[in-house]
């Protein structure tokens, strides 16, 4: 496990051994040089736009409305990895694809011609738990629900029996850090010896805090987060941490003997960069 200080680099990236592979996690997504590939996670997530109430008038409107600020960010985003790293390999862990398929497609309407033409230029692999294909159906590419790759496995979500390094999406964690007297809250890679859990890709992502009951029992208290504050990714050892305000010393539920520094007293070396308008997803 390979704990590095802040990088202030314009291409915003941070370099990882990781399971005996030299890993580049630039951003939302994990360039992997030896194997000529990216990872990202979560890549489909649904857009926040349309609420339940919304819904019965969501297909009358759907060829109409522009498209939405998640998708546009998204896809800008993830053209502009694909373009600096030129991958031959893709490999897309989404643990969406277990929804309705009818609903998945609706969703996707807008945005699949796109993302279509964008999996014909790559080996795509979607690695996904849903087992009728139904991306690979929609969107292209090929679809799996794990892959071992150069001793490293990917798949959408981890294991927690697994002892082999394990790459992995889907609780799309999130970390708090001190920053002056300010608390800011930033998508995070989240790093074991065995385990590499991946931020979500996609724009819109409320994500599971390193401290949450989803994420304790797999990760424990030992580990190290990458946190994405652009234009840097800063890398903490947990105990340097904060907790969200929901786990609190008052709280029986709350980690004891770590994560519990004031932002006052976080070492100046590990604290990112303000958000501006306070506290804030990277």
């Amino acid at each position: 496990m390979n704990i590095s200080g802040a990088i202030h680099d314009p291409l915003y990236h941070n370099d990882c051994l990781f399971g005996g592979q030299e890993l580049t996690l630039s951003g939302r997504v994990i360039f992997w040089p030896s194997q000529r590939a990216i990872i990202l996670a979560n890549l489909l997530n649904p857009p926040m736009t349309l609420q339940p109430h919304h819904q019965l008038h969501a297909q009358q409107a759907i060829d109409h409305r522009p498209l939405d600020k998640h998708w546009a960010v998204t896809l800008e985003l993830l053209q502009d990895r694909l373009l600096r790293f030129a991958p031959t390999t893709v490999y897309c862990l989404e643990d969406d694809a277990s929804a309705n398929g009818t609903m998945l497609a609706q969703r996707l309407q807008r945005v699949q011609p796109i993302l279509r033409r964008l999996v014909q230029q790559y080996h795509w692999v979607w690695l996904s738990n849903d087992s009728t294909g139904q991306l690979g159906k929609l969107l292209g590419g090929q679809q799996a629900t794990e892959a071992c790759v150069g001793g490293l496995t990917l798949r959408p979500q981890a294991k927690p029996d697994e002892t082999k390094p394990e790459i992995s999406g889907h609780y799309q964690p999130t970390a708090w850090m001190g920053a002056g007297h300010l608390r800011l809250r930033h998508r995070c890679y989240v790093e074991t010896d065995s385990r590499l859990i991946m931020p979500a890709f996609g724009a819109n992502s409320r994500g599971a805090d390193v401290f949450g009951r989803g994420l304790s029992p797999l990760i424990g208290e030992r580990f190290v987060a990458h946190l994405l504050a652009e234009p840097d990714i800063y890398s903490a050892p947990s105990h340097m941490l904060l907790l969200p305000q929901y786990l609190t010393d008052d709280n029986p539920s709350a980690p004891s003997g770590f994560g519990r520094l004031s932002a006052t007293t976080m070492p100046s070396q590990v604290t990112p960069t303000p958000i501006p308008h306070g506290v804030g997803l990277a």
